[in-house]
């Protein structure tokens, strides 16, 4: 668990991992120093999905929630900064300190200790080029606190033999590399032994996490997962404690499909490529019981002509995803308020949420005012009370531009929906932010 400089408190730790991490997180809330606590999307980190059973307990003992896991489940998504995985959290975190802002000191903040190393330290995390290397100021750095029961994983190396290959060269081969990786690489990227300890020699990732008054641990051995019961016998017992977290409501995903959505992206492919990613992300991520409708829309292909698919079950769902993928660009341009008022029509009321993919309209084809944008909030507003619309922009155009930016603001003011993300984002950071909305609205 890492926190801010401003929440820093060594003396709130017990002795570094040794110390359940409900007993942390009561120490830090009765402070008043922490009121809460993020992890990356576990539909897509492996190291945040580990980690849920042992937060759902540790939330639960703290008394930080009631005792089901939608509870605990509810305070880990609301966090302010949702992210796929934890390179991309903390290049988040990066990117604001970049631009002056202050760090969000009272959250707590779940991540791998390699990566909250390499953070500290100044590498480049991930995959995504934009996250450069850079030390983070004084303000955004993170300190690690160590419990007894958060995940602690090995990484085991495996030699496959085949007959007829396994010669003595190769052999010896293959134990040097696993020697350089386990004594050199590996421990220099942030990474302790397969038993947990901090290897000797020179290891400045975890060194550099160590000072005076911060101990960073000596020796964390693999153990078995901690977490609820029932939650961490199988991977499957895992999962299904996750979704079972997860409130179940209604989707339904409406895509633009006019002319100007085969044109290319910033960040690479065609605008409707990337829509359809981003509609696959959240359709396969959703519960598998969530009711989902999918539309597409054009001047030519209206959604008041009926759906384009529809899901209540795993195996439609396969259906599903195939229909998002078959979609087509065809035809001008439909109006964005037009578009919307066609597919709420076929809507029944209640909780639910409506996800508009577009790349905008440009200027001499937008049919959208100020006015219309206004009236389509207040229509929703009495017709569907349950509603929210989220408008993702694929890019060029963002949430700023209209008409887009017009429909953003009344959604807003009239508290159904708004705008979600940058054309620059990645897919998974934005199905990330999108699924947080759906559930946690």
């Amino acid at each position: 668990m890492g926190v801010f400089a401003d929440a820093n408190r060594p003396e709130l730790g017990d002795t570094p991992g040794q110390q359940h991490l409900a007993a942390l997180l009561s120490a830090f809330r009765n402070n008043k120093v922490i009121n809460s606590v993020t992890r990356p999307s576990a539909d897509t980190a492996e190291s945040a999905l580990l980690s849920t059973p042992a937060l759902y307990r540790a939330l639960r003992v703290a008394g930080w929630v009631g005792g089901t896991g939608r509870e605990a489940e509810r305070q880990l998504d609301q966090g302010r900064i949702p992210a796929s995985d934890p390179a991309a959290l903390l290049c988040r975190f990066r990117d604001d300190d970049a631009r002056g802002l202050a760090p969000p000191s009272d959250t707590a903040v779940i991540v791998p200790e390699s990566t909250l190393a390499r953070y500290n330290h100044g590498d480049a995390l991930g995959d995504d080029a934009a996250c450069q290397g850079r030390k983070p100021s004084a303000k955004w750095r993170l300190f690690p606190y160590y419990t007894d029961d958060l995940p602690v994983i090995e990484h085991p190396f495996v030699h496959v033999r085949w007959p007829g290959e396994d010669t003595g060269r190769r052999h010896r081969a293959v134990a040097d590399f696993q020697k350089w990786l386990e004594r050199d690489e590996l421990t220099w990227e942030g990474l302790r032994t397969a038993a947990g300890r901090i290897a000797a020699g020179d290891n400045p990732r975890l060194q550099g996490m160590r000072n005076a008054r911060h101990r960073v641990p000596e020796s964390m051995p693999p153990h078995p997962l901690s977490g609820e019961n029932g939650c961490v016998g199988s991977l499957d017992q895992m999962l299904g404690c996750y979704n079972d977290a997860r409130p179940t409501y209604p989707l339904t995903v409406l895509i633009d499909i006019s002319g100007s959505m085969a044109n290319p992206v910033a960040t690479g492919g065609l605008r409707l490529a990337r829509a359809q990613e981003i509609a696959q992300r959240i359709v396969s991520r959703v519960q598998p019981s969530a009711r989902i409708s999918l539309y597409v829309f054009s001047a030519v292909t209206q959604p008041k002509a009926g759906l384009a698919a529809s899901s209540n079950n795993a195996e439609a769902r396969m259906a599903m995803l195939r229909a998002v993928q078959r979609a087509t660009v065809n035809g001008p341009d439909l109006g964005l308020t037009t578009a919307i008022d066609q597919t709420t029509a076929q809507l029944v009321r209640g909780t639910q949420t409506l996800v508009l993919l577009t790349d905008g309209q440009p200027a001499s084809a937008r049919p959208e005012s100020v006015a219309q944008a206004r009236a389509l909030a207040q229509r929703l507003e009495k017709s569907h009370g349950g509603l929210q619309v989220l408008v993702v922009p694929t890019g060029p155009g963002g949430c700023r531009d209209e008409p887009v930016a017009s429909i953003d603001a009344a959604l807003r003011d009239s508290n159904n929906g708004s705008c979600v993300g940058t054309p620059n984002d990645t897919v998974d950071d934005l199905a990330a932010a999108l699924l947080s909305k759906i559930y946690w609205r």
